[in-house]
């Protein structure tokens, strides 16, 4: 469990405090999507205004579905001369209904890439799913 701090986007990682011991690492990402719940509060998180997604409209997945479109033309390509490893990170923001299936969805999809593909979770809750029932919590938990 941990709490995104902020968002590096220069650097494309994010900030996250664990809850536990309060050590601050961050994760890198090349895609970030940002799947927070019920209200959008980007201005919350230092960095996400203007460059995260939210993840609630019509409009919005579209948008998610372009932005993936840039994730296949990435994968599509040779890595980048300054990416070591080739490998593509994508974080999800948000443990609730959405971001977990968005997260498992992103796993889906890219499982058979030629290039690794990472996809992060963070969420700020106790536990991810956190209002779903026993059932719905423990399937979705198996599947990260």
């Amino acid at each position: 469990r941990a709490e995104v701090g902020g968002i590096d986007v220069p650097n494309r990682r994010v900030v996250v405090t664990d809850a536990e011991d309060g050590s601050v690492s961050s994760i890198e990402y090349d895609a970030l999507i940002v799947a927070t719940g019920a209200e959008v509060s980007l201005d919350a998180v230092a960095g996400a205004e203007g460059r995260a997604l939210p993840f609630y409209t019509v409009e919005d997945a579209l948008e998610l579905r372009r932005r993936l479109s840039l994730v296949d033309g990435l994968l599509e390509g040779e890595a980048a001369a300054d990416d070591e490893d080739g490998k593509v990170a994508i974080t999800v923001i948000g443990g609730g209904y959405s971001g977990v299936e968005l997260a498992l969805n992103l796993v889906d999809r890219f499982a058979g890439s030629e290039r690794e593909v990472e996809v992060n979770l963070v969420h700020r809750g106790e536990r991810v799913l956190e209002y779903a029932t026993d059932y719905n919590r423990r399937a979705g938990t198996e599947r990260l």
